[in-house]
């Protein structure tokens, strides 16, 4: 093969310097690309890649390329593209460009809006909790009722609750914390427990506006269940104390210390009959209740024994019996001697 290539560079050469015509007549003794059944080296051809057989053979005299049967024509797009990297110049793909110019602009689109909508939610948070301040400052706390006039402020309330809770198990949320730490910082009751809790709270410190003291009897009629909630609230400070699990934290301890909450049950047993003492006056006009009242005997024993620590703090001795019972009792001329009495039953004939 390699012998044959010497032979036709030789007849090529002889004919470029004799003539067209001599060239011409090389060409056709060996025309180019054939492969020469030399037996020295038919093994080694076929052994050959095709990169051996693809290559291209520059002639020594004209510089002009020839291009083996095997080797693919060139294209006008690749020749073009060939000059132009020769060239230096810089090859752009101009549909690729447009299409990511087109990308960039949706994704710029998708970014803004996303952002406005993020804006708009923002102050539609901030809008609701201005409500709920201003709830607030009307009512004393954060607990909406359900069957509030401003419904909407009452679910979005709720759905607060439903958001913290979701974050608390790792789920997904819109409540951040900078929303978190605001309603904090107003007492807002991130659980139904804790709102049912601020809700009789609410009820005590009307209670006490209208009677003057949070002593609430348990069969109060004024407040539904006000009476049980006040009694549960001792006994879980009872149940705090002796190390057991109780609903009574140190934040309810000290709201209900603000207003002078009567932690003792004797003290809270006394007040309940005095509640009582008043209703028999409301009914009957006076405090002579019988010592067996078959309305209610506990209020007779009661009274009597009212009375009797009454003598017993006049003489010195110790007495359940303190000033300011005295006072209360007073407020209603309760009628502590026998000649007290006697005013009374001759007042009322």
């Amino acid at each position: 093969y390699h012998s044959g290539i010497k032979q036709a560079s030789a007849s090529f050469t002889e004919g470029t310097s004799n003539g067209a015509g001599r060239e011409l007549e090389t060409s056709r003794s060996f025309p180019l690309g054939a492969v020469i059944n030399n037996p020295q080296t038919s093994n080694e051809v076929n052994t050959e890649k095709n990169e051996d057989s693809c290559q291209s053979m520059e002639m020594p005299s004209t510089g002009k390329r020839f291009v083996t049967p095997t080797e693919p024509a060139a294209s006008p797009v690749s020749d073009a593209m060939t000059s132009t990297a020769e060239g230096g110049n810089t090859i752009k793909d101009v549909s690729s460009s447009e299409g990511n110019k087109q990308g960039n602009v949706k994704k710029t689109t998708r970014k803004s809006s996303r952002r406005r909508n993020r804006t708009r939610l923002e102050s539609k948070w901030n809008q609701m909790f201005a409500l709920l301040e201003e709830y607030k400052t009307d009512h004393g706390d954060c607990v909406v009722p359900r069957g509030y006039d401003d419904n909407k402020l009452a679910l979005w309330v709720t759905e607060q609750r439903k958001q913290f809770r979701l974050k608390r198990l790792g789920r997904s949320s819109n409540i951040t914390q900078e929303r978190i730490d605001k309603l904090i910082g107003i007492g807002f009751a991130w659980n139904a427990q804790d709102a049912a809790w601020e809700r009789h709270f609410r009820d005590l410190k009307r209670y006490k506006e209208w009677y003057g003291h949070t002593t609430v009897p348990f069969s109060c009629s004024d407040v539904a269940q006000l009476g049980l909630w006040v009694k549960e609230q001792r006994r879980h400070l009872t149940l705090q104390k002796k190390g057991k699990p109780s609903h009574m934290t140190p934040e309810r301890k000290a709201a209900l210390d603000a207003i002078s909450f009567t932690w003792d049950f004797q003290e809270a047993a006394w007040w309940e009959s005095y509640k009582d003492l008043e209703d028999y006056k409301r009914t009957n006009g006076d405090t002579l209740v019988p010592t067996k009242y078959k309305s209610n005997p506990k209020l007779g024993t009661w009274v009597h024994h009212q009375r009797r620590q009454y003598k017993m703090m006049h003489k010195g001795l110790s007495s359940s019996l303190t000033k300011k019972r005295v006072e209360e009792l007073e407020k209603l001329g309760f009628a502590f001697s026998p000649r007290d009495l006697t005013k009374q039953a001759a007042g009322d004939e």
